[in-house]
C-alpha cells in the first residue's frame, strides 16, 4: 500500500502542489524512508498526536528507532501526579513502575498546591480537566507563589486536546510540555528524560518489564471473554493484566455514582461540570476496552463543549443506560475487591467518619483524604456501600458541605444498626 500511495503522489505531486494541496506520506519506516522536500511524512503506526501536529502546522519530527529502545531509571527522581480521577493516577503509576520513580499524588488542583509547598519535585503531571480548579488554573497558581523554586519545576499536562490553541493555553498559563492521553510509556519516558535533571538519570539496557514489549506478550496469552469489552484493548490501555482487572472492580463501584453525577448535572444545567464527567468516563472506559461507551462518551463531550444542552439531554439516557449495563457484567470484579477488606466493627467505622467530619470542619484536606482512604479498605455494611461511593467523590470534588451531610448520614446509619 505504501508503494500505491507513493506512486501516486509521485505522478501528481507537482500538479497537486501548485495548487496549494500539502501531501502527506504514511510510511513504514521499517520498510521505507521517503524524504521529499515538498511533502510531510508519518510514520506509522498512526497516533492522533502526528494528525494533531499536521493540522496545527507543526514541524513533523520522527522517532529515531533506535532512540525509543533506551530505557533508563531515576531511583531519586521525585514527582508528582495531579489528576482526580483514581483509575487514572492508577494507570500512570503502574506504567511508570519499571523506572523506579519516587511518585506522589494529588487528586486535586488544591491538594496538588498544598502538598508542592511542602515537598520538592523534580517534575509535575497535571491533568488537564479536573473540577473545581483544572490544570491550567492549578498551574497559573504554582507560577504565582514566590520562590525561583515554583517558577523553574517542569509541569507537564497531561491531556487529550492537543490541539494548537490548547497548547497555547498551556503555555500562557506555565506548562512546560505536555503528554496526549491515552498515555503511552515511551512518550512518558521521552518527556521524564527531557526535563528530569540528567544526574538523575541511570541508563540502562532493560527494564524489569519493557513498557509496550511486555503488554503485547500479555495480550498474546489466552484472555478472558468478557461481554461488552474488547479485553487486549483493555490491557494495552491499563499497561498490564493484573493492572487491568483491578481497574474493572474500580469502574464497577463508580457507576451508580458517576451516573447520577452526570444526570443531576444536566438537570441542572451544569453542562461544564457534566463535560468534566463525560470526559472522565471516555477515559475510563476506553481504559477498560468498552470501546463503543468511550466513542459514545468522546461525542457527548464535543457536545458539551459546543453547549449544545438540546443534544445531550437526547443522548444522555441511552449513554448512560449502556454505562449502567456493565454493573452485572462487572460485578464479580468489584465483589472480589470488597473481599479484600478488613473487617471493623462499627465504633471503628464511626470513629474515622468522625475524623473525617473534624477534619472537614478544619479545612485539613489531607487529614480528610488519608481517613477516606482508610475507610476504603474498611468492609461496610449493605447500607452504607452507595454512601461511600458519594463520599469517596465528595472528597475528590473539595464538597466540604455534601461531605459533612454524607457522613451524617453514614453515621445515623450506622448508629440504627447497633
Amino acid at each position: 500500500m505504501d508503494e500505491v500511495i507513493y506512486e501516486t503522489c509521485g505522478s501528481q505531486l507537482a500538479q497537486m502542489q501548485q495548487k496549494g494541496v500539502t501531501i502527506c506520506i504514511l510510511q513504514n519506516p521499517m520498510r521505507y524512508n521517503f524524504h521529499d522536500v515538498d511533502a510531510k511524512v508519518i510514520n506509522k503506526p498512526l497516533y492522533s498526536l502526528s494528525f494533531c501536529r499536521l493540522l496545527n502546522h507543526e514541524e513533523l519530527t520522527q522517532d529515531n528507532v533506535e532512540e525509543e529502545k533506551k530505557y533508563f531509571t531515576a531511583p531519586k527522581a521525585k514527582i508528582l501526579i495531579v489528576d482526580d480521577n483514581e483509575m487514572n493516577l492508577k494507570v500512570a503509576i503502574g506504567l511508570l513502575e519499571p523506572l523506579k520513580l519516587q511518585i506522589d499524588t494529588a487528586e486535586s488542583g488544591m491538594q496538588a498546591l498544598e502538598v508542592i509547598q511542602t515537598t520538592k519535585y523534580h517534575a509535575v503531571f497535571m491533568d488537564h480537566m479536573m473540577p473545581v480548579m483544572d490544570g491550567v488554573e492549578t498551574t497559573r497558581r504554582i507560577r504565582s507563589l514566590l520562590g525561583e523554586y515554583y517558577q523553574n519545576l517542569p509541569v507537564v499536562a497531561l491531556t487529550a486536546n492537543v490541539m494548537m490553541d490548547a497548547q497555547e493555553e498551556f503555555r500562557e498559563a506555565g506548562m512546560n510540555d505536555f503528554v496526549a492521553k491515552p498515555i503511552e510509556f515511551q512518550k512518558m519516558c521521552n518527556v521524564l528524560r527531557k526535563w528530569l535533571p540528567q544526574e538523575l538519570i541511570r541508563e540502562t539496557d532493560v527494564l524489569e518489564i519493557a513498557g509496550k514489549e511486555a503488554v503485547e506478550q500479555e495480550i498474546t496469552e489466552e484472555l478472558p471473554e468478557i461481554e461488552g469489552l474488547d479485553v487486549a484493548e483493555g490491557i494495552k490501555n491499563s499497561g498490564n493484566r493484573e493492572l487491568f482487572t483491578s481497574l474493572l472492580g474500580d469502574f464497577y463501584k463508580l457507576i451508580d455514582m458517576k451516573s447520577s453525577k452526570m444526570e443531576k448535572c444536566l438537570a441542572d444545567g451544569l453542562l461544564r461540570d457534566y463535560t468534566i464527567e463525560v470526559h472522565a468516563l471516555k477515559n475510563t472506559a476506553r481504559m477498560i476496552g468498552a470501546m463503543k461507551l468511550s466513542e459514545w462518551c468522546y461525542r457527548l463531550e464535543q457536545m458539551g463543549n459546543a453547549q449544545n444542552r438540546e443534544v445531550l439531554e437526547a443522548e444522555t439516557p441511552g449513554m448512560l443506560e449502556l454505562y449502567r449495563s456493565y454493573k452485572s457484567v462487572l460485578k464479580p470484579y468489584g465483589m472480589a475487591r470488597e473481599q479484600e477488606k478488613k473487617e471493623v466493627s462499627a465504633d471503628n467505622i464511626i470513629e474515622l467518619l468522625t475524623t473525617i467530619k473534624e477534619a472537614t470542619d478544619n479545612f485539613d484536606l489531607d487529614a480528610v483524604d488519608a481517613a477516606v482512604k482508610e475507610l476504603e479498605n474498611c468492609k461496610l455494611p449493605q447500607e452504607c456501600v452507595s454512601m461511600m461511593e458519594e463520599l469517596r467523590a465528595y472528597a475528590a470534588d473539595v464538597a466540604m458541605e455534601e461531605i459533612l451531610s454524607t457522613v451524617e448520614k453514614m453515621v445515623q446509619t450506622l448508629q440504627k444498626m447497633e
